[in-house]
């Protein structure tokens, strides 16, 4: 009799809740298909210029608004609702150039006549306002570069009382899928970005040692290291460890991309990607603070970061990214490159490329981002993203396929390659 008398009272309280609350809403509808009514196109090109290579492309974006009468607290007023899209028939869209031509979704070239192309959208009887994109001849090809790589991971040593049965070791096909993914984007693979471009570089695993011994897995060098190892939160005690054993753990810079993928005890958060510091040019590069040396044999090459990359093992193992995705913007780091993001309270970060889009860092989680210029698009450069910025949940929530590099960045990645010594291990 207590429980049926609790039941009944549980019950009377929820009435009483639920009558005690009032929700504000509005009557809502959209019609559909033939008879949609659009009153309102929002229109964006995706970008402001455009590579007439062929395969850079413009991507357009379309919103549409309905004007409806809403009922709010009793009240009727207009607004401008958005139609859902789903309803919105693909073949009702229509992307008109300046010609009166319709140009499909997409819209490529390889002419650099005109020199710039207008474009606007229609749907029925509305149409959106118009946006000039700027046709830009492509740059002349780069002679290819070829950079081996060699990873030297730490592991558990199999005898250490530490190493339980469960213990797992780093895939090697995580480091080709790293080495792999990294040349596609590198070589502007599966993408085709309105400013996109390709470096014509590729990284290749080591095949021989320093020695001349050959690899029983190309670009795999394991390290056992004892469980009592003090590897600190970030990498200062792994830079010691390398530069201890440098034999067998720091292979001549000047011919391999030395890769260290530190256990999970450390921190990758704390790692350091370091950008160089020595140019044989004359020509500085913006943003960089480099000494210009006479020749590579003048240029310091005993600290691991100076001339090679720490990984955290975790970062292979990102939950919303592969390897190479995760990973690329610290090669991009590497090789001289910005984040792409500025800061509300400070919207003058640069990353010295102008053709890369801008966004605040406040429309992180946005599938859709505005440029200062007011140019909607789909952010899907490698730079959107960086794994370290502690603004952004660890970049890890970054909307954007980070697939891409500009010519700009690609432009100053190829300067520091033929003129960084640090960097020159392809030569």
């Amino acid at each position: 009799m207590v429980r049926n008398h609790f039941r009944c009272g549980a019950w009377l309280l929820v009435v009483l809740l639920a009558a005690s609350c009032h929700k504000e809403s509005y009557d809502y509808q959209s019609n559909a298909g033939d008879q949609l009514d659009v009153d309102s196109i929002a229109f964006s090109a995706g970008s402001p210029s455009l590579i007439a290579d062929g395969q850079a492309a413009l991507t357009f974006i379309t919103q549409f608004y309905h004007r409806q009468q809403v009922m709010i607290e009793g009240k009727t007023s207009d607004s401008m609702v958005s139609v859902p899209i789903e309803r919105v028939p693909p073949s009702a869209i229509k992307i008109v150039d300046e010609n009166g031509n319709v140009v499909g979704q997409k819209y490529s070239t390889t002419s650099v006549t005109p020199s710039s192309k207008t474009f606007h959208a229609e749907i029925g009887g509305t149409s959106s306002a118009s946006q000039i994109v700027s046709i830009v001849a492509p740059g002349a090809a780069y002679a290819k570069i070829t950079i081996p790589v060699i990873f030297h991971v730490f592991e558990l040593n199999k005898k250490d009382p530490k190493h339980y049965p469960w213990y797992t070791y780093l895939s090697t096909d995580k480091l080709k899928s790293l080495v792999d993914g990294l040349n596609a984007i590198f070589n502007r693979q599966g993408t085709d970005a309105p400013m996109g471009a390709t470096a014509n570089i590729e990284f290749v695993l080591a095949t021989q040692t320093p020695g001349g011994s050959t690899l029983q897995v190309p670009g795999y060098d394991m390290y056992e290291y004892p469980g009592n190892f003090d590897w600190g939160w970030a990498s200062y005690n792994a830079s010691q460890l390398v530069k201890d054993n440098a034999t067998k753990l720091f292979w001549d810079p000047k011919k391999y991309l030395n890769i260290w993928v530190l256990p999970s005890a450390v921190y990758y958060g704390g790692l350091v990607t370091g950008q160089p510091m020595y140019t044989l040019s004359s020509t500085p590069l913006d943003g960089l603070s480099l000494q210009e040396v006479a020749t590579p044999d003048e240029v310091p090459m005993t600290e691991p970061e100076s001339v090679g990359l720490m990984l955290g093992r975790d970062e292979f193992n990102s939950p919303l990214r592969g390897p190479a995705p995760n990973l690329a913007y610290r090669f991009g780091t590497f090789y001289g490159l910005f984040h792409t993001y500025t800061y509300s309270w400070d919207p003058t970060t640069t990353d010295y490329c102008p053709d890369t889009q801008k966004f605040d860092l406040t429309q992180y989680q946005q599938v859709y981002k505005t440029t200062p210029d007011n140019i909607l698009f789909s952010a899907s450069n490698v730079m959107d993203a960086t794994f370290l910025d502690y603004n952004v949940e660890n970049g890890q929530g970054i909307v954007s396929t980070v697939n891409t590099f500009t010519a700009g960045q690609i432009q100053r990645i190829r300067y520091v390659l033929e003129n960084c010594p640090e960097r020159m291990c392809w030569k």
